[in-house]
């Protein structure tokens, strides 16, 4: 997607240059690649969620400029009208104090009376997250990152903070017991998670239903496939109980 969402051009530049004459969608699906490893150790995932549209739209321009810092950054955004800004970077040095100072105060990280912070100076390890009534609104993880994605599962369905405090800033892959975190995200398109997916599936909802119900493949229908292999995992099991019945 180019410079507008990541640092450099990204992947455009080095495939075949069709592209749809409508929609301007450039034609990567049939592109081969060959891949090599980047050596980039040091990561920071930072996130800010926001109430409307236009909040979302200006903290992404203002992080923009940190894109040229980092060796390789993307910048997204998730969820509909309330959402997530989301920073991922890659850098092969420490990341310098200075930078983080300034995405701290970016994603409104630097007020201490809302903020949880925890330092390992010795590792370069940096995590902070932002409370706000109750519920998490922003995080910024550097050095260690493997919370990062059911934290901002956190953020997208404003689960309440209370029952993850202790493990907010510990290195856990996946929400503990008693987070009512939303899961991975299926459709990004329209921030559908496979939880709210398999509970339709479990009450008996076809992929018209999924579509109709929860909106999930029905934008770019990029997830449909994992739509109908969800159904098809579920139905086996249940083909197999009526042939032992």
């Amino acid at each position: 997607w180019g410079a507008q969402f990541m640092k450099g051009y990204g992947v455009n530049t080095v495939t075949v240059p069709a592209f749809d004459p409508f929609s301007k969608q450039p034609e990567l699906k049939a592109a081969a690649i060959e891949v090599t490893r980047a050596v980039l150790p040091h990561r920071v995932v930072a996130m800010r969620a926001l109430p409307d549209a236009a909040a979302l739209g200006g903290l992404n321009e203002a992080l923009k400029p940190l894109l040229k810092r980092f060796d390789y950054a993307s910048l997204t955004l998730a969820g509909r009208d309330e959402g997530v800004v989301a920073l991922r970077a890659y850098h092969a040095e420490a990341v310098p104090d200075a930078w983080l100072d300034e995405i701290d105060q970016l994603l409104a990280l630097d007020e201490p009376a809302k903020v949880m912070r925890y330092v390992d100076a010795a590792r370069r390890v940096e995590k902070s997250a932002r409370i706000d009534d109750g519920v998490m609104t922003a995080f910024c993880l550097s050095g260690e990152t493997a919370a990062a994605d059911w934290l901002k599962g956190m953020m997208l369905g404003h689960a309440s903070f209370d029952a993850v405090r202790p493990w907010v800033l510990a290195p856990v892959t996946a929400p503990p017991k008693g987070s009512v975190a939303r899961g991975r995200i299926v459709c990004n398109c329209l921030d559908v998670a496979e939880t709210d997916i398999m509970q339709a599936i479990n009450a008996g909802a076809d992929l018209e239903q999924l579509q109709t119900g929860l909106q999930c493949g029905t934008s770019c229908g990029s997830c449909v496939p994992e739509l109908r292999q969800m159904l098809l995992a579920r139905a086996m099991p249940l083909r197999q109980g009526n042939q032992t019945a």
